[in-house]
């Protein structure tokens, strides 16, 4: 069977549509008011720092795909230029591995992880979904260490939550259950 993308390139098309849907996505999760200290500059409002995101992620995976291809073609052109004949691949015959199913079901797991995530930013906003999110994040990525918990999990949030609220005055999340 012919592969037409490599697993790079597949990546780097994934991601780039990600880049399309998250740049779809500013305008309804975005404040178009002008940020406070951006005193006659009207481009820097609530959408700014996104776009500047989306668009780096975007440029990113169309560089990853040149780059991936040209590493393909390169390949291709050394071995024709050693003499080296390639073949297609005969019925039964092994193909190269692609994605393990491992590694999909980490994907899966990250993935839904992530949507828990976020469904749970609204009821219990930014501070206590974050913390949980690392401290269950850490846990499963190996971190047994009650100082990588303790800083990972609860300080670095918590100084991300102050930094955006205090010093940037971006509101984050609050949450529906600490309002009774």
């Amino acid at each position: 069977m012919k592969k037409y993308l490599t697993q790079d390139e597949w990546t780097a098309v994934a991601c780039f549509v990600i880049a399309v849907f998250f740049a779809l996505a500013i305008p309804s999760q975005t404040s178009d008011k002008p940020m406070p200290g951006a005193r006659g500059f009207d481009l820097i409002d609530g959408a700014f720092f996104p776009k500047v995101a989306v668009i780096l992620f975007g440029f990113a995976a169309i560089w990853l795909f040149f780059d991936a291809r040209a590493r393909r073609l390169k390949e291709g052109s050394a071995a024709s230029e050693e003499g080296v004949v390639t073949r297609p691949a005969v019925a039964g015959e092994a193909e190269p591995p692609g994605m393990a199913l491992r590694d999909l079901a980490w994907a899966v797991a990250l993935s839904g992880g992530v949507l828990a995530y976020v469904q749970l930013l609204q009821p219990f906003g930014y501070l206590a979904a974050t913390i949980l999110g690392v401290l269950i994040l850490a846990f499963v990525c190996g971190q047994r260490s009650l100082v990588g918990f303790i800083m990972g999990g609860v300080v670095f949030p918590t100084a991300i939550y102050y930094l955006f609220t205090k010093l940037f005055m971006v509101p984050l999340p609050r949450g529906d259950f600490w309002s009774w």
